[in-house]
């Protein structure tokens, strides 16, 4: 009878324990699967949050890698949207990211009227996720001639948020809870003084808030009765109900030790035996790697049990326990500092010189990428709740959108680590459901795109044939290849901007060129739509006056139209003074006379020593000068830096069926000198390499591309126009002011704005400051290592010290 009692015990028990090893394989494949594809985060520094109609909103984008929190080297097509309330798109723009950087600047022009608008960034990969990977944050735009609108919510009633540590209120059984204060629009009400009561009325005990709206208390609730949260707020006793405790469960308590952390578990005694039956298990993730901990049976209604420091994770780390059928039971975030960079003091310093100051900035360590918004010291339109940090690091990881986020991450101290302990004590469970985790793992449902996409498809019927692509945007010349039999071909990687066409041209039996049979599609051929659950916060009311400001923006926007005129000047001289120095040949900026007179690039040519003639149906330009020294004399010819002719420089030029070269020059045969801006003659080609026929480098105007585009009268090549391009990269204007004294521009204005920053690789960035304004000037920089390390600073400077 014992040995029978004996063996049903121990097939008890190996039946329990696998019966545990077995949820725990469960929770991890189920895991594992999920965080499987690899994840992107976008974040965006923005010059400003409020801006006034008629000006521009610049922007860098920093695009990283989830799981090492590195700029992405992978990462191309970049959406970046701004919407109304209502989600519709105002503008939007496809931005191509290089090495995990790009930079745009939209137009906030007569699209936009008075009000508060969504700025969102993705990529078409986010969409494969759950998670809020996706950039959002808003924007004010004020127009003077609607009126100055603050956005006042007093007299409404507090929202209050009352958590329970873990998430559940079990009976009998002590609970830490958070509770969080909010204002109808969302923000923190501070330092709101309550009480925890009970049905009776009779107070347990006071509640205080800190400065960002966040508190928490004790309590132990017993069989029966029911408690609430009194506050007294603007003069008013209002009370809210706490959430109706359980019978039975499980509640969490993560205490900081300094040397580690405590977890307990704890539950009372209607749970025994339930308890007892079970063994409950532990996994600490952070959304990329995990540990799984078998956690202490339970003791006197209790679990407890020492997490060592050392498997946490650098930054989020989310504690799930689970039972033994792989049930979570209970969450709680935990933020761990160690192993974060972050850089918030930098080595400053300051030149003065002759009409501005000289800012150099050292970082710690090589190479910084960063972005710098200039503003007077008294704006009040630079009010971001997140640095590069806090989206990077504690966004994507909770539900809801983090207030002023970026606070808990600039000279962090003690203090601000335990209100960061207290905040993720009221947001509840992590961005990862476990809902999602179980039954919906990310699908490869939305491509990682890179460029466009064009699919070139043609009569499949016909034989071997070869098609020219012209140069534009960003790519060079090319052949492309259609066997016998075949109907699609894909040239992926395209990154048009602009106006750009797809041109192609179909190569004859003598290499001369026509339009060519095919029809071309594009990828995408439109932005996206990405859901986008939670909603970005506003900044609250400011406490500047309603002033009518109306007439000193009318004279801005006179001003800068004025300026834009001297700007444009200004750019074309010093984009002629740069070609001039970067090359060996000689750069000619073409005249309006020899637009007149001459008419035509062949003509021009023909005066510069170039031999132009037709030879055997192709177009040729010849330098006779090289020529005489046994070449064949045909230069290397660029236009706007895209090579025409490639097939010179290779050993092998057979390329046709005929054997022949394309006639790819012939489309410039009527180029006329009215769509040229400078052309560079380089006879001898010094520095251009090993090519003794020359260089001749085209560089087109304006007239150029609005002409290609108007035209459809072509006899080289068919066009096809995309889609969807690349937004082509634009210099941010910065308004000049009629004084730079008033109020107006202490408010309002803007001092400079500089994207795309690179150190030196001692960690050196280096610019200069206007010293038009004689007041306070207030530097806002964000930036990240090649390490990883972030760097978020706010640097004072007096013009005058």
């Amino acid at each position: 009878m014992r040995l029978y009692t004996f063996t049903l015990l121990f097939a008890f028990v190996h039946a329990y324990f696998y019966a545990q090893e077995n949820s725990d394989d469960m929770v991890l494949e189920a895991y594992e699967d999920y965080v499987e594809l690899p994840r992107e985060i976008v974040f965006l520094h923005t010059n400003k949050t409020t801006y006034i109609k008629g000006e521009q909103l610049g922007f860098q984008a920093y695009c990283l890698e989830k799981e090492s929190k590195r700029l992405s080297k992978d990462t191309k097509n970049l959406y970046v949207t701004i919407s109304n309330k209502d989600g519709l798109p105002i503008k939007q723009q496809l931005v191509k990211v290089d090495k995990g950087l790009a930079s745009g600047v939209f137009e906030i022009d007569s699209l936009f009227a008075s009000g508060t608008y969504t700025l969102l960034a993705f990529t078409n990969w986010m969409k494969n996720f759950q998670e809020p990977n996706y950039f959002k944050q808003t924007i004010e735009i004020l127009d003077f001639k609607e009126g100055f609108q603050e956005n006042l919510t007093t007299n409404v009633r507090p929202d209050v948020q009352v958590l329970p540590e873990g998430g559940h209120l079990v009976m009998g059984v002590e609970s830490v809870i958070g509770i969080a204060i909010k204002d109808a629009s969302g923000l923190g009400i501070p330092n709101v003084e309550g009480e925890l009561v009970d049905e009776t009325g009779n107070s347990l005990g006071k509640i205080s808030c800190n400065k960002h709206g966040h508190g928490r208390f004790k309590l132990k609730p017993d069989i029966g009765r029911t408690y609430a949260v009194k506050i007294n707020f603007e003069g008013k006793e209002l009370e809210y109900p706490l959430p109706k405790s359980e019978n039975k469960g499980v509640v969490l308590t993560l205490l900081d030790q300094g040397g580690g952390l405590s977890l307990t578990l704890s539950t009372n005694q209607a749970s025994n035996n339930e308890i007892l039956r079970n063994t409950y298990s532990l996994l600490v993730h952070n959304g990329e790697d995990n540990h799984l901990i078998a956690l202490n049976p339970f003791t006197s209604l209790k679990s407890n049990n020492d997490i060592p420091r050392g498997i946490l994770f650098p930054g989020m780390n989310i504690f799930t326990v689970f039972d033994s059928s792989g049930q979570p039971l209970v969450e709680r975030l935990y933020f761990n500092y160690e192993g974060i960079s972050l850089q918030n003091k930098n080595l400053v310093e300051k030149t003065n010189m002759k009409d501005s100051i000289e800012v150099s900035i050292s970082s710690a360590e090589p190479i910084l990428n960063a972005s710098v918004s200039i503003l007077p010291s008294a704006s009040v339109t630079y009010r971001p709740h997140h640095n590069l940090a806090s989206y990077t690091l504690l966004q994507p990881y909770v539900k809801g959108y983090i207030e002023n986020a970026e606070y808990y991450f600039k000279d962090t101290n003690e203090l601000k680590k335990e209100e960061l302990d207290l905040l993720l004590l009221t947001q509840g469970w992590s961005s990862y459901s476990w809902e999602n985790i179980f039954n919906s793992p990310p699908d490869y449902d939305y491509d990682f795109e890179e460029g466009i996409r064009a699919v070139i498809q043609r009569d499949a019927k016909k034989g071997n044939q070869q098609y020219v692509v012209i140069p534009y945007g960003n790519n060079n010349l090319e052949i492309v290849s259609f066997e016998e039999g075949q109907e699609k071909l894909e040239k992926t990687g395209l990154f048009p901007d602009g106006d750009d066409f797809f041109r192609i041209g179909r190569i004859s039996s003598k290499g001369k060129l026509s339009p060519a049979d095919v029809t071309v599609s594009f990828y995408p051929s439109k932005v996206p739509e990405i859901d986008t659950s939670s909603q970005a916060l506003g900044y609250g009311s400011t406490s500047i006056s309603k002033t009518d400001y109306s007439e000193r923006f009318r004279i801005l926007n006179q001003i800068r139209a004025l300026e834009e005129v001297i700007v444009q000047a200004k750019r074309k001289s010093s984009q002629l003074e740069s070609l001039q120095n970067k090359t060996f040949g000689n750069v000619e900026e073409i005249t309006n006379e020899q637009k007149q007179h001459l008419v035509t690039f062949r003509n021009y040519i023909s005066r510069k020593g170039f031999l132009v003639r037709e030879e055997q149906g192709r177009f040729l330009i010849v330098n006779q000068q090289a020529q005489n020294f046994g070449s064949s004399g045909e230069p290397s010819i660029y236009i706007d830096d895209h090579l025409l002719n490639p097939f010179i420089t290779r050993d092998t030029t057979i390329i046709g069926s005929a054997g022949l070269q394309p006639d790819v020059l012939s489309v410039l045969s009527n180029l006329r000198l009215s769509e040229i801006d400078y052309i560079e003659v380089n006879k001898k080609g010094l520095g251009e390499g090993i090519n003794s026929g020359g260089v001749i480098r085209i560089y087109t105007g304006e007239e150029y591309k609005s002409s290609r585009k108007r035209s459809n009268a072509y006899t080289e090549y068919s066009e096809h126009p995309f889609e969807m391009t690349f937004t082509q990269e634009r210099e941010f204007y910065v308004p000049r002011y009629s004084s730079y004294e008033s109020d107006f521009f202490e408010y309002f204005g803007v001092l400079d704005w500089l994207p795309q920053l690179k150190s030196d690789v001692n960690g050196l960035i280096k610019f200069k400051v206007s010293n038009a304004y004689s007041a306070g000037v207030k530097i806002f920089v964000e930036g990240i290592t090649n390490q990883g390390s972030f760097v978020s600073q706010t640097i004072s400077l007096s013009p005058n010290e």
